[in-house]
């Protein structure tokens, strides 16, 4: 069975800082950080999936040091 994830790309990370909306993304982590998953939706999250560009990764870093790169679980 094949998957498909999509991932932001360099232009829409572009645009999502243009009207302010990366803003959000520590508000989204913490709630997906507090929000309760079963096993199932535990393992979709913890599916490997395709690297993001450097510069989207760059964009969606928390840490000063980058090592909070959308994580969902600690």
């Amino acid at each position: 069975m094949s998957r498909k994830f999509y991932g932001p790309t360099e232009y829409g990370i572009e645009v999502l800082g243009e009207f302010n909306y990366l803003r959000g993304v520590p508000i989204a982590r913490a709630v997906i950080k507090k929000t309760r998953t079963t096993e199932k939706i535990d393992r979709h999250m913890a599916a490997p999936r395709p690297s993001l560009p450097e510069s989207v990764r760059e964009s969606l870093r928390l840490d000063e040091d980058g090592s909070d790169e959308l994580s969902t679980h600690d």
